[in-house]
């Protein structure tokens, strides 16, 4: 009896929690406010009112963003099933997400998609999303008919970081898309990016001071692309990046290389296609071009030849940009290579301003004589070669250790297809232990002398 009655209460209480915690519900947004679990600030029929419920992080609820747009700042950390922001029909901004300086994070999980659907007309119509994400959320991202003004915005404070899995950039309303990663903390991460345009672009742009990652390849279907990294530092994970249009490091977005000014950074390697000869790769001033932390090779080409007159194929390093550069040895696939192709067109060239030379040790364990030459670049030659230009360069050796040394730091072309350096050496230093060995072996020998 006993044992029934206490099975008894322990259901009761089940039950009870059961119905007092509710299930998922679908609720609905409008305006400026401050999202939490303890304000009846959100409304449970499409259209509102929105004073009547409260969010439930235990279930988790659905949000819907709707009505006037605003600004939402988290008041918590949000647990969410599924984020839709429906564009308000009219001219201003659109919603944000966070604030300024947003330390509070939205956890996904379900079947977690974040929706930015757009109908109707408007002007500038920017989402934001200023909050940590976490829980690798699916994005399908909308615009309106208007060329200049579709922006979905990801900046993520110092404090949050961002995780999200797919983002799918959509072509709805014949419309530009501008996708900026931005923010000012590091460590954020979209798996793969997918845009299939038709005739219309879509603008990747790196801003902010922080570091953002794509995981997998850039490639849209049938697309049409710009990249500018304008600040802060990208990497791109894949090997294979397609862009139709401009690859700009340090660039101004959306300008005809005005350089930014700011501190940025493109880690790439693999192959970056352009799709045709009239656009450029630029690195510009105070940009910094690198393969990555390993000893890796990215070849920069072209998809197909422009009969415009401008036609030029050009991968350019502008006065006061930077190539980092890593070394593992004096061989061959031993250092970092940049290796510039011609592909479809029927042009090619190579230009090096006044730049400067970062040398990075990758793992150096082996010597390295003066006179070796290294592999910086590499280029087509032959039937069709491309053309170079160097300038003065500079060499930054600040990062490497004990073992190093340098003497006449050149930068060679053998106008066969690779541009080297010499005057860079490395001696190995011997462990403490082998040092020691080595000493007690000439003591010995020297009293056996005696």
């Amino acid at each position: 009896m006993k044992l029934q009655k206490n099975l008894h209460n322990i259901i009761l209480l089940l039950s009870l929690g059961a119905a007092g915690s509710g299930g998922a519900a679908d609720l609905f947004w409008s305006g400026t406010g401050t999202w939490d679990t303890s304000a009846a600030n959100w409304g449970s029929v499409t259209g509102g009112p929105y004073n009547t419920a409260n969010w439930n992080n235990a279930t988790p609820d659905s949000a819907t963003f709707q009505g006037s747009a605003g600004t939402v700042a988290l008041g918590a950390d949000i647990n969410i099933e599924n984020l839709t922001v429906n564009l308000p029909t009219a001219g201003g901004t659109g919603y944000s997400i966070g604030e300024v300086g947003e330390n509070n994070t939205l956890t996904f999980s379900g079947t977690k998609t974040l929706t930015v659907t757009a109908t109707g007309s408007g002007t500038n119509q920017d989402t934001i999303i200023r909050a940590g994400i976490s829980g690798a959320p699916t994005m399908n991202i909308a615009g309106r008919n208007t060329n200049s003004v579709n922006t979905f915005q990801l900046l993520p404070g110092v404090g949050v970081t961002q995780t999200i899995g797919t983002l799918n950039m959509l072509n709805t309303l014949s419309s530009n898309k501008r996708l900026i990663l931005g923010g000012e903390s590091t460590g954020n991460v979209v798996d793969d990016v997918t845009w299939n345009s038709g005739s219309n672009q879509m603008m990747l742009i790196k801003e902010g001071t922080g570091s953002w990652t794509i995981n997998q390849s850039v490639v849209g279907i049938g697309s049409a692309s710009r990249l500018y990294v304008e600040r802060g530092t990208l990497t791109l994970g894949g090997t294979s990046n397609f862009f139709t249009h401009k690859v700009g490091v340090a660039t101004t977005k959306e300008s005809t290389f005005i350089a930014s000014g700011q501190d940025s950074k493109l880690i790439a390697s693999g192959t970056i296609t352009i799709h045709d000869s009239r656009e450029y790769f630029f690195v510009q001033n105070k940009g910094t071009l690198s393969t990555g932390p390993a000893i890796e090779t990215l070849t920069v080409t072209w998809n197909s030849n422009s009969t415009q007159a401008n036609g030029l194929a050009q991968f350019n390093m502008q006065t006061g940009s930077i190539y980092e550069w890593g070394i593992l040895g004096n061989g061959a696939g031993q250092t970092d290579v940049i290796n510039v192709t011609t592909g479809g067109s029927d042009d090619g060239n190579l230009t090096l301003g006044n730049i400067t030379l970062r040398i990075t040790d990758v793992g150096v364990i082996a010597p390295i004589a003066l006179t070796d030459q290294l592999t910086l670049f590499t280029y087509e030659s032959g039937a069709q070669t491309v053309t170079r230009n160097i300038g003065t360069i500079d060499f930054d050796t600040s990062t490497l250790g004990v073992g190093w040394t340098s003497s006449g730091l050149t930068v060679t072309d053998d106008n066969a297809g690779r541009i080297y350096l010499t005057g860079l050496a490395y001696a190995p230093i011997p462990e403490p232990s082998v040092a020691l060995l080595g000493g007690l072996g000439v003591l010995a020998l020297v009293r056996r002398r005696r």
